[in-house]
């Protein structure tokens, strides 16, 4: 079994609310984490390339992308993420309000990793992140992990 490491989250949500109750429900979950937020795709794909482009370069451990947002939503972020070889490897959980079958399948189709509709109980929201971070802890590989220079 891993050890658990600090994560690194980024969340692309445009809705105030969504992010704080998100943040509170990571930080009961108990896991060390750095969690940093975008508020649309243009937000998260900037702040991505200055991390890139910095000495720190470390890059999110996990992004969670809202689809509904201003300026470019979920569903054309997602797209370029996949799209671009800096960024594929970056598990991307879609975490929206959305359920229906139609963005369900273009997320799968574009390479989401999972594809979470937003609970609005909070214990249920600390049990999704306890989840997916036992998942990320304990099986995911991430290509940052192991890259040899």
């Amino acid at each position: 079994m891993k050890e658990s490491k600090k994560k690194f989250i980024f969340m692309a949500d445009d809705d105030e609310d969504d992010r704080s109750f998100f943040q509170d429900a990571l930080t009961e979950s108990g896991y060390d984490h750095e969690l940093r937020f975008a508020f649309d795709g243009n937000d998260l794909l900037d702040q991505l390339q200055k991390i890139k482009k910095s000495d720190y370069g470390k890059l999110p451990d996990v992004i969670f992308l809202d689809l509904n947002m201003p300026v470019k939503d979920g569903r054309e972020t997602l797209k370029l993420l996949k799209t671009d070889p800096a960024y594929a490897m970056i598990p991307v959980f879609i975490y929206t309000t959305s359920n229906s079958d139609l963005d369900v399948n273009l997320c799968y189709k574009n390479g989401a990793n999972l594809f979470i509709t937003k609970p609005s109980d909070f214990d249920v929201i600390v049990q999704i992140i306890r989840s997916v971070c036992d998942l990320v802890d304990k099986y995911v590989v991430l290509p940052h992990q192991h890259v040899i220079s």
